[in-house]
């Protein structure tokens, strides 16, 4: 085998330029496709689902359940609607107040209103969490928005520190030393006595999944030629966004308050510690980075998992090797994110990602818009189908079309389902809300797939971490924009969904990826590969002899002409000789 390069040293990445086809680990692999990809894909999905669940137990901990003025110990033998009818005003929308009281409580229309100083709390649907606990309600509500900020923003300079360091010292080693850290904050999230401290421990959480999630998800895309990414891509969603569900219901249904919430989520987060099993190290990564030694164990462990042969493993890192080498070499720091070549296209993906996730996360994810429990289920099911049906689409189209397709549909529902819902058309859409969700789950999958395929191998953890980090901003501002829009926050919702959607899908167009056109023709190499070619038809058919019309009598073979016959199947012929 070659030897490793003096200092550590990439290839130059194909995108950059259009005349250069892509490294060839994208099209073949040394060892192969099999239990070694999907190990990855399992392992991924496992580090989604504790990313997804630790985010969104948020609404569990900090639902803000019914709440009403506390009744004085003189009071307390009245029931809580007797106390209501009692005490409390009735606001212009003929609910019951949750911040003010009668003073006195009996004293009917004449009784002056003022602010509440201690409430009572519905328990049923969140049980006792943080907003009981330390009255996140009325004048205090802005705490909730101030938590929700911190949760996102602590995860930001973490998430870049630790993702560049991934790109250094590698993922596997990233990710075994963040796990620890996501389990002991997971638990601590559990004891807080104060709301501060509480902040502090979820910003600590929030940094620690969420470094999680980058080195995982470019060990998948290292791993997986172009042609085979868009499937694993879709097998981690469908995971992912099955097993997110169902355990936040179980959390909910099992939980009788936010430390029984934080001690539950723990349960699937200790399913971390199964990477320490699974994972090993890219070994497309260790050979962009120069340590060949390391990547030729790396793939033979991979090889042997995958069923295929060390010869064939040697022969075909010999290849890459020969591949890097023919390309020339350039140092790693050169390929940073912010470098010449791939600044537009870290600005541009940072935008659409932020877009992307305003709209997703509240019409798609969460219930951002009312549908019933046939629509939500048949969406569900179509946007399954709708994920596995389109991985045809990006082999023959490219992936590219399959983004620009599935996003133009997500704009073009959401604007409908803007107009519908200022009209009140309620049956229209749940009837719009299937293709809706359907389409968008097509657009963010294919997406993440687009983005990291067009960065570098050795800044795929940075180009993750900045998906992440703009995907959390995007559903942050979609939290934060019903509080600023008022009583119109669906349909203004969706209607600023949609125009962005549509910006969008103008910037999947100019967004630099020139993979769809080596992955269009690496696939006509491959069909034509199996065709036989219209000389190979010709010669066959001329080697082709018309049958005898009458049996054909055959004599005795007689021990002579068996001596002639070898004699002239193992002596060349005089014209052979002349050869």
């Amino acid at each position: 085998m070659a030897a490793a390069p003096t200092k550590q040293l990439t290839p130059a990445h194909c995108s950059q330029s259009g005349s250069q086809a892509p490294w060839l680990c994208e099209t073949q692999l040394p060892f192969g496709d099999g239990v070694f990809q999907m190990m990855n894909v399992f392992s991924v999905a496992i580090v989604l689902v504790v990313y997804l669940i630790h985010s969104e137990i948020f609404l569990l901990t900090a639902g803000v359940m019914d709440h009403w003025c506390r009744r004085p110990d003189s009071f307390a033998n009245l029931s809580v609607d007797e106390w209501k009818q009692l005490a409390i005003p009735v606001d212009k929308n003929g609910k019951y107040s949750h911040c003010t009281i009668r003073e006195p409580p009996d004293g009917g229309a004449e009784a002056r209103v003022i602010r509440c100083s201690s409430w009572e709390y519905d328990y049923t649907p969140y049980g006792h969490n943080i907003v009981s606990a330390w009255n996140l309600v009325c004048d205090r509500l802005w705490l909730i928005d101030i938590a929700r900020i911190v949760y996102a923003a602590g995860s930001m300079i973490p998430l870049a520190a630790a993702t560049s360091f991934a790109d250094s010292i590698g993922r596997r080693t990233a990710l075994f030393i963040t796990i620890p850290a996501v389990l002991i904050s997971g638990v601590a999230s559990a004891v807080p006595n104060d709301l501060q401290f509480f902040m502090i421990v979820r910003a600590v959480v929030s940094a620690s999944t969420s470094a999680l999630v980058p080195p995982a998800i470019a060990l998948v895309a290292d791993v997986s030629t172009i042609d085979k990414f868009p499937a694993y891509a879709v097998a981690i969603s469908l995971l992912s966004f099955i097993l997110m569900p169902v355990t936040v219901l179980a959390v909910h249904l099992a939980s009788t308050g936010w430390v029984s919430v934080q001690l539950m989520v723990m349960i699937p987060t200790c399913l971390l510690v199964v990477l320490y099993y699974t994972v090993i190290e890219s070994p497309i990564w260790l050979l962009a980075t120069g340590h060949v030694k390391e990547a030729e164990r790396a793939a033979l462990r991979a090889a042997q998992m995958n069923n295929v042969s060390a010869t064939v493993c040697h022969e075909l890192m010999a290849r890459q090797i020969a591949d890097l080498r023919a390309r020339g070499w350039q140092t790693a720091e050169s390929s940073g994110l912010w470098s010449s070549g791939l600044r537009t296209r870290t600005v541009l993906m940072c935008c659409m990602w932020t877009v992307l996730s305003f709209g997703y996360d509240t019409f798609v994810t969460k219930d951002g818009i009312p549908a019933g429990d046939v629509a939500a289920s048949l969406s569900f099911a179509l946007s399954t189908v709708a994920c596995v049906a389109s991985i045809p689409f990006v082999k023959h189209f490219g992936l590219r079309n399959a983004v620009v397709v599935s996003a133009l549909g997500f704009a073009v529902t959401l604007t409908a389902l803007a107009g519908t819902t200022y009209d009140g058309g309620h049956t229209l859409s749940d009837s719009l809300v299937v293709p809706m969700r359907a389409s968008g789950c097509v657009c963010f999958t294919f997406f993440i797939v687009m983005s990291l395929k067009s960065l570098p191998v050795v800044t795929r953890c940075r180009g993750a971490a900045a998906l992440v980090a703009s995907s959390r901003f995007g559903d942050t501002l979609a939290r934060l924009t019903p509080r600023l829009i008022g009583d119109q926050s669906i349909a203004m919702g969706l209607a600023i969904s949609g125009a962005l959607m549509s910006l969008f899908v103008i910037g999947a167009e100019l967004f630099p990826f020139d993979i769809d056109y080596w992955m269009r023709q690496h696939f006509s190499r491959e069909s034509s590969s199996r065709r036989p070619s219209e000389g190979t038809k010709r010669a066959m058919r001329d080697m082709l002899v018309p049958l005898p019309k009458e049996p054909v009598q055959h004599r005795p073979i007689k021990t002579k002409d068996r001596v002639a016959l070898s004699r002239s199947t193992t002596e060349p012929t005089g014209e052979q000789s002349a050869v």
